[in-house]
């Protein structure tokens, strides 16, 4: 059994009332690597008592190369994969440091890279540190055929047969250009992959009846950089079970023409970020079900229903930091069923229907006890005003602060849009964000009653102003007796966000 990290990094050897040691502040153990990076390993050597003359430290990198060294007061010399840094005098109860650069072998196809390091005093103290980093089993993509050797369905098929457990593999492209298969390609099962296009492959559809790339059994997937389009079925579709899959992150890529963008069934979390997803047939992203499904800083524009849904398995997800626009239906549609969805940050106006709709039912009305409903009332914008004296927009509203039934602790938070005009629905979609977004604190002070002031140093003349109000939730999570009363051992923390205020424009 590996001793845990913390004794390893800061373990050292004694010769009578000699010590010397050294430990490493990066990379981190088990930090994944590609082929052919350069790496700095950063060491810090100390002696303790009476080592203080005539230090050596010696490296050896295997199977790789050591490009570079330098050290802070050491003499250093490379030679391949072997260094050596010495120093006469090391005053004693202080510490060194020495940054390593190791050329990772572009031939390694997958395993440890390993740097050993021994620090040796002239009194023959010594210490041995071996820090590694795990280049990933690699499968190469050669050709943009549709099937046979070094084509994307061969390679995908090589690391289903041979990632069956949690060490990771990638897939690497030698190749650009369009991918068309002429059946679908086959469903991912490898446990732990990273499939990254670069930006410079296409898988095109052509209306084939599928999704582009199908994950089915991994537990760590990470998908970037592809431009997917023209698919029957889902840009990308995600369908595993939350109990099993550890997280998916589907970052940098064009998913557009799709029946779909993104389509999640299950995924436990995913990460969605950086992606354009657009003019698709319907929804851009369609998450089912999943537990904390977080979708972030995407443009999503032009699809042919909800920008972004979250269906009635969804807990604790996020659609925060999104460009939304243009999008049939809702920027934001969140089932019924669904707990403890966050909304804010995004920019969307020019959606069909609302910005952001909880239950699919258009405009929640506020009702007289919020405090059993999964999602919050929306504010109420009672004022804004411009004062040309101050050159200030001033906003007024009110937040009902209910205690939700269902947890232990939360926090009110109030985030302030601006909109250039209405939607068909007579609403402000929430075009840009006025106050900065806050994830724990409140940047729109509220006071005890629930009524808020927001100042902007700016002349809002004609825009509408909206608001959301979120609940910051502390959610305790099972039980330790005591004397005076039961406790939760821990909290877990996430919020729900309200639809969008009634609009006021400033005159």
């Amino acid at each position: 059994m590996k001793p845990p990290l913390a004794v390893l990094l800061f373990s050292f050897a004694t010769a009578a009332t000699a010590s010397v040691g050294l430990y490493t502040s990066k990379p981190r153990l088990d930090s994944i690597v590609s082929r052919g990076a350069l790496i700095r390993f950063s060491f810090t050597p100390f002696v303790n008592e009476v080592d203080e003359r005539d230090v050596t430290v010696d490296f050896s990198a295997a199977p790789a190369t050591i490009e570079s060294i330098a050290g802070r007061d050491f003499n250093c010399l490379v030679s391949g994969s072997t260094a050596r840094c010495t120093r006469a005098l090391f005053p004693k109860n202080t510490v060194g440091s020495i940054d390593v650069d190791v050329r990772m072998p572009s031939s390694l196809m997958g395993g440890r890279v390993v740097v050993v390091s021994t620090i040796t005093a002239a009194s023959g103290s010594t210490y041995t540190w071996s820090p590694w980093v795990i280049v990933p089993s690699t499968f190469l993509v050669t050709n943009t055929n549709s099937e046979g050797a070094g084509s994307l369905r061969d390679a995908i098929a090589a690391a289903n047969a041979a990632c069956t457990d949690r060490q990771p593999c990638e897939i690497e492209f030698q190749t650009s250009g369009t991918i068309a298969p002429q059946t679908p390609l086959p469903a991912i099962t490898a446990q732990r992959l990273s499939i990254d296009g670069q930006k410079q492959v296409i898988l095109e559809g052509n209306q084939m009846p599928s999704a582009g790339l199908t994950v089915t059994g991994s537990d760590i997937i990470t998908i970037s950089g592809f431009q997917i389009q023209n698919w029957g079925g889902a840009g990308i579709l995600l369908n595993v079970s939350p109990r099993t899959s550890l997280g998916a992150t589907i970052a940098d890529n064009d998913l557009h023409g799709n029946l779909r963008g993104l389509m999640s069934l299950g995924s436990a979390f995913l990460y969605a970020h950086d992606n354009v997803i657009s003019n698709n047939q319907r929804s851009g992203v369609w998450i089912e079900s999943g537990y904390y499904p977080a979708v972030y800083e995407n443009t999503i524009d032009g699809n042919g229903a909800s920008g972004v849904y979250f269906g009635p398995g969804c807990q604790f997800g996020a659609a925060d930091e999104n460009e939304i626009r243009g999008n049939r239906d809702f920027g934001v549609a969140i089932s019924p069923q669904s707990k403890w969805i966050e909304v804010r940050g995004n920019s969307m106006k020019g959606n069909g229907q609302l910005g952001i709709d909880f239950a699919l039912d258009l405009v929640t009305p506020n009702v007289a006890d919020d405090s059993t409903r999964p999602v919050p009332n929306a504010p109420v914008i009672t004022s804004a005003q411009y004062d040309s004296t101050y050159r200030k927009t001033v906003i007024r509203g009110h937040v009902d602060l209910r205690k939700p039934a269902d947890v232990g602790y939360y926090s009110p938070l109030v985030d302030v849009y601006s909109s250039a005009g209405l939607d068909a629905h007579g609403m402000a979609q929430g075009e840009q964000m006025l106050n900065y977004r806050a994830d724990y604190g409140n940047a729109v002070k509220i006071d005890s009653n629930g009524d808020f002031i927001y100042i902007v140093d700016a002349d809002l003349t004609g825009r509408y102003i909206s608001a959301t109000y979120t609940r910051f939730y502390g959610l305790g999570k099972g039980v330790t007796s005591t004397a005076l009363q039961p406790r939760p051992q821990y909290y877990e923390s996430w919020q729900s966000t309200s639809e969008m205020s009634n609009p006021v424009r400033v005159p």
